[in-house]
């Protein structure tokens, strides 16, 4: 009975292939079919399948972007709370969808902070409403970003609506600066003193894709060098939601803040932290979430 099935099931394969054939190339032609038409018309169909799943996917990874929101979260307790906070964003995901993405991030700029990216969320409003884990702090829902303190209670959206992206930028730049201050080297600290330290933050150079050079090597790194004799640089690599790479100039002896300032004219000054004698230089986009690829549509203030 085994050998009678496996000839059934054989001699159906051996047909399956003209018949393929023939759906591809016609069944009313008057010559018969040879092997070479036969071996291209099921190539092409092959070739015709896959690019239109290639097609679903690529229309699937679109929406899936399309509907992305970034979850900037502070206040971050422990591990367990950020596995806590993890399924709650997770919860507010559309329901019922086959298709979907969740990339999170600890410590994502600074202590006690996180970072989740969900999708789809179709309904940004809706979904802010819905948030009893904090208090919503800033919605950009242009970049569909939300900014949520988990470490406060939670209220009701203010008359006047959330802060917006202006909100998001300061709190961004304020977590980076803590960051970058921690970076000065301690023995200069100890030999200088942190009142005559400055640090500036930059984006790392690349000299070919992939490749980093020496920080030293910083044109702006060789600038501040001219203003002060103790002036050093180190990389970072990885930091923020996107993981991008910077470099750390710790400027020393610099008794006055500014003069760093009026050394860097002419560069992408992005924030001046005056308490912690931080400088912060590039553009904000390298340390935002990635920016949803959103349709043509009306970024309104959730109500």
């Amino acid at each position: 009975m085994f050998i009678q099935e496996e000839f059934v099931v054989s001699t159906h394969r051996c047909l399956l292939v003209p018949l393929l054939a023939c759906l591809l190339l016609g069944c009313t032609r008057a010559k018969p079919i040879t092997s070479e038409e036969v071996h291209e018309a099921v190539e092409e169909g092959v070739h015709k399948a896959f690019d239109e799943l290639d097609k679903q996917i690529e229309a699937a990874n679109k929406e899936l972007e399309e509907k992305a929101v970034a979850f900037l979260i502070d206040g971050v307790r422990d591990d367990k709370h950020s596995r806590e906070l993890s399924s709650k964003v997770q919860g507010l995901k559309d329901a019922g969808t086959k298709s979907r993405f969740f990339d999170l991030q600890g410590n994502c700029y600074y202590r006690n902070d996180t970072y989740f990216r969900v999708s789809p969320l179709s309904d940004l409003a809706a979904a802010v409403q819905k948030i009893a884990f904090g208090l919503v702090v800033a919605v950009d829902p242009a970049e569909r970003i939300v900014l949520v303190d988990a470490s406060a209670k939670p209220a009701a959206r203010p008359a006047t609506g959330w802060p917006g992206g202006d909100a998001i930028r300061q709190y961004i730049a304020r977590k980076t600066a803590l960051f970058a201050a921690e970076r000065a080297p301690g023995d200069l600290v100890k030999k200088v003193g942190r009142e005559k330290v400055v640090v500036v933050w930059m984006p790392a150079k690349q000299v070919r894709p992939g490749t980093f050079g020496s920080p030293l090597d910083q044109p702006i790194v060789k600038k501040l060098q001219t203003l002060a004799r103790e002036t050093t640089a180190s990389g970072w690599p990885g930091y923020g939601p996107k993981q991008n790479s910077f470099d750390i100039a710790t400027v020393a002896p610099i008794e006055n803040l500014g003069d760093v300032v009026k050394a860097l004219e002419g560069e992408a000054i992005l924030h001046v932290d005056e308490e912690r004698r931080v400088v912060l230089v590039g553009d904000l986009a390298d340390l935002k979430p990635p920016r949803a690829e959103a349709k043509k549509r009306q970024a309104a203030q959730p109500k």
